[in-house]
């Protein structure tokens, strides 16, 4: 594989770990500030969706030259199918975020409880799905730990460590910070596969 994807897909994997925190705290501040605007119709598609959008488009592409990594640097295809269901949940999470807001907006200020439990069961499903996922991942990452590298090992005690966190749902904000982590080991995996190609 060329060099330089891995170094793109190094970077742009370190910069999920800055774009995610962000666009969560900008979509926390803007939901604050437009509970405050009474009557003011305040469009749903702003800068943390924005943000999303573009994190939810490296996260395809990273976690497709993960997978590319894995099948041509150690002939491992152990979690193919897993990765590309991971890809397809970030997609369907990206519109389903898009399209919970835009129905926020639309029914304001008409009563929001039904949607709000609504909202809450998706996330929890959202949660434990993820959770499910993200230990196959690491299990068998794990299994064939002897012969991928130290960081790759790295990445599969952070994902089981999160997964397991997501499982409990209430714990569930603590594997949002691993996943920032998470990101910044990913990055580490792609620099690192391009310089040992780089030597050899």
């Amino acid at each position: 594989m060329n060099t330089n994807r891995y170094t793109l897909a190094g970077w742009l994997a370190v910069s999920q770990a800055v774009i995610y925190p962000l666009a969560i705290a900008i979509g926390f501040f803007s939901g604050l500030s437009q509970s405050f605007c009474l009557g003011l119709n305040v469009s749903s598609f702003g800068p943390s969706q924005v943000l999303y959008m573009i994190f939810t488009g490296i996260s395809v592409y990273t976690l497709y030259m993960f997978k590319k990594l894995l099948n041509e640097r150690y002939s491992f295809h152990g979690i193919d199918i897993f990765i590309i269901i991971i890809i397809v949940w970030n997609v369907l999470m990206f519109i389903s975020s898009s399209m919970a807001s835009s129905l926020h907006v639309l029914i304001w200020p008409l009563p929001e409880i039904g949607l709000s439990i609504l909202s809450f069961g998706l996330i929890a499903y959202a949660m434990v799905f993820a959770g499910v996922i993200n230990i196959i991942i690491a299990v068998k990452l794990l299994k064939q730990k002897e012969s991928l590298n130290d960081l790759i090992s790295a990445f599969a005690y952070i994902t089981l460590v999160a997964g397991i966190l997501e499982l409990t749902i209430l714990l569930s904000p603590i594997a949002l910070i691993l996943q920032v982590i998470l990101y910044v080991v990913l990055g580490m995996v792609f620099l690192r596969e391009k310089e040992l190609v780089e030597f050899v």
